[in-house]
């Protein structure tokens, strides 16, 4: 279940709509790794394909420009689409992207001091970037 107290009416349509549909949507970011505030936005991500991008374009969503693809650093994500505080990265491979999320959450949840690891707060993009695509070659 996604918390979506504090959101509005819009954004739980949406991930109302996302939960509803016929292709499965995951959960990342802050609000997956435990380390969400009352300003996250929501992070999911899914498999790559064109009913999924049509479905998104339909209930609102746009795709976003590659300078802004470019702040997600990880290799499998191929695009993004975006609605006010939802975004959806579309993946190559969904299950190393399950994978890896799941590596990931467990290396943070083993001490809370390694999720400053995967903070782009305390990391350049380029250093997050190795770090999420090192976790794709350990997997």
């Amino acid at each position: 279940m996604i918390d979506t107290n504090n959101s509005s009416d819009q954004t739980v349509d949406i991930i109302s709509a996302l939960a509803h549909s016929s292709h499965i949507f995951y959960q990342t970011g802050s609000r997956y790794f435990g380390r969400n505030t009352n300003v996250s936005d929501f992070d999911f991500y899914t498999e790559d394909n064109n009913e999924v991008r049509a479905f998104l374009k339909d209930i609102g969503f746009m795709k976003v420009s590659k300078h802004i693809i470019d702040r997600y650093v990880d290799e499998n994500c191929s695009s993004v689409y975006t609605y006010k505080n939802i975004d959806i990265q579309l993946t190559d491979d969904i299950n190393l992207r399950i994978k890896a999320n799941k590596a990931v959450k467990d290396f943070i949840d083993k001490d809370s001091h390694n999720a400053r690891l995967f903070s782009k707060n305390s990391l350049e993009d380029d250093i997050l970037e190795r770090i999420w695509n090192l976790v794709y070659t350990l997997i």
